[in-house]
Order: C-alpha cells, then sequence, then structure tokens
C-alpha cells in the first residue's frame, strides 16, 4: 500500500513535469529605414528569427509600413493662369520569405490651381500630403519552417514615388520623402518550465522508491 502511494506521487509529479503546452507569443520590430528624399527606395531590412528552442512555432504575422511624405512645387511662366492635375503614384513592396507584400495609393490626386507670371515673377503653387502604407501577410503550415532559425533574416523592401506633369512653360517640382519600418509576429507553444518544487517532489519519490525495492529484496 506504501509503496502504491510512492508510486502514483511519483506519476503525478512526472506529469507536472510534462505540463500542458501553451500558447505564446513574440514580436521583433524590422530593421528601420530612416526618411530619405527619394524616387525609390531599395534596401535590405533584417529581422530576428524564430528560436526553435523557444517552442513550436504554429503561425507567423509580417507587418511592414511607409511613412511617405509628397510634395509637389508648381511655377507658371506663362501670362494666363494654369490648372494643372498633380498626382504621385506610391507602392510599396516587401520581398519576404518565399512571398512578396505589396500595396500602393495615389498622393497628390487633386487639381491644383496656378496663378499667372506677373511683373516678371512665375506664378507659384504647392500642395503637399503624408500617408501610411501598410502591407501584412500571414503564415502557417510549411511556410513556417522559413522562420526556423536563431539567426536572422532578410527582405528587401521597395519604397517608390514618383510621377510626370507636362505643360508648356510650368516648372513642376516633387520633393518626395520615404521611411520603411515593421514588425514580425511568431505564435507558438511552449511548455511550461517546471517549479523546484516538482523537481523536488519527482527526485524524493525515487529514493523512496529506491528505499522501498532495497528492503524488499532484503526480506525476500
Amino acid at each position: 500500500m506504501k509503496l502504491n502511494k510512492i508510486t502514483s506521487a511519483v506519476l503525478v509529479a512526472a506529469s507536472l513535469m510534462a505540463g500542458a503546452a501553451h500558447a505564446d507569443t513574440v514580436v521583433y520590430d524590422l530593421s528601420k529605414i530612416d526618411s530619405t528624399k527619394v524616387n525609390l527606395v531599395d534596401v535590405l531590412m533584417t529581422f530576428q528569427g524564430f528560436d526553435p528552442a523557444k517552442g513550436t512555432l504554429t503561425a507567423v504575422s509580417l507587418d511592414i509600413y511607409s511613412d511617405i511624405d509628397a510634395t509637389v512645387v508648381l511655377a507658371n511662366k506663362n501670362t494666363s493662369d494654369r490648372t494643372l492635375n498633380v498626382s504621385v503614384p506610391a507602392s510599396l513592396k516587401l520581398v519576404a520569405p518565399g512571398a512578396t507584400l505589396s500595396t500602393s495609393a495615389t498622393l497628390l490626386n487633386t487639381a491644383l490651381w496656378v496663378g499667372p507670371k506677373t511683373n516678371g515673377v512665375a506664378g507659384a503653387a504647392s500642395e503637399s500630403e503624408k500617408y501610411t502604407l501598410h502591407a501584412s501577410m500571414s503564415y502557417d503550415g510549411a511556410d513556417l519552417l522559413l522562420f526556423r532559425t536563431a539567426g536572422t533574416l532578410n527582405s528587401e523592401l521597395s519604397v517608390s514615388a514618383s510621377t510626370t506633369l507636362n505643360e508648356d512653360k510650368v516648372k513642376a517640382v516633387y520633393s518626395n520623402f520615404a521611411n520603411g519600418y515593421g514588425h514580425v509576429t511568431y505564435t507558438f507553444n511552449a511548455a511550461p518550465v517546471p517549479e523546484p518544487e516538482t523537481y523536488g517532489m519527482l527526485l524524493a519519490g525515487l529514493a523512496m522508491l529506491g528505499l522501498v525495492a532495497k528492503r524488499n529484496k532484503r526480506s525476500a
């Protein structure tokens, strides 16, 4: 009877050590690209992979952003005013592991009035707009193998914003700034770390089982 109680205690301690896996998440930032005056940004962004020692990876979510600041300045050398359509098509693309994230938008999509040349001075007008592009993607299944590394991963980020304006004696100067940033979210199952008391219970139980086995052997 005493042996059965000790055996039961050992089994309980062992089950506590095994524990049930629980879901957890960890978030890492992608390397940030500072705002740069561009018609095209094309750089590598690095981010931390998922260390398999943490547990079993079950899902990955990747998000990227770019804040674009577009400005146009018109100089009209005509003796009459002009109304011109101005726009800056912008796009964001990230060549991520196994897939490509992309999104686009049109900035400064407006009709802009500019006055005539007066007393030898060109008429002037300007317009600006700020916009945040965002793209996201989720991974599961076999794609998770792409992220299972204790090291870092690289992805290629491209941000473009450019336009053309053809109007006689009207000069358009575009000034576009863009940056890049984002984060990766890993969802995984991690087994809980046993408490020191659980180890103590298991070792004590094993020791008692050894003593009981010795006594039974002597009395046999």
